[in-house]
């Protein structure tokens, strides 16, 4: 197999580990468990890290993420690209921290609170 077709099945595999560590983060947080939430919590930034070394703006693989069919996924990805694809992702935390899933929207707020705060600081 080819280089370019390693980097490709490396990044798939990448994707799927983070968006089964932001399930699991998202039913830690429906479960009141801080172990299950910090468990996929590491997994996904693990994964995350992942594609940032494969190659410059890695992290952009996430986009797709962004439209996912759980919202703990979609929050997920929202806060890991909004300082890199904000017209993208902003958007999406905004939605989700307005509707009535709790835990996406709790953490779709917290995300944007730290981007706000952040844009003020630089």
């Amino acid at each position: 197999m080819n280089d370019k077709a390693d980097g490709a099945n490396n990044e798939l595999a990448l994707l799927k580990a983070f968006r089964a560590g932001m399930i699991k983060r998202h039913f830690g947080i429906y479960i009141d468990s801080p172990g299950v939430t910090e468990q996929g919590l590491d997994e996904a930034e693990l994964a995350a890290q992942g594609l940032k070394a494969l190659r410059p703006k890695g992290i952009h693989a996430l986009e797709p993420l962004l439209d996912d069919p759980d919202p703990g996924v979609r929050s997920g990805a929202g806060d890991y690209l909004m300082h890199e694809l904000p017209g993208k992702a902003i958007p999406v935390l905004e939605a989700l921290g307005s509707s009535a899933e709790l835990e996406a929207s709790q953490t779709a707020r917290v995300a944007l609170w730290f981007y706000h705060r952040d844009k003020s600081i630089n």
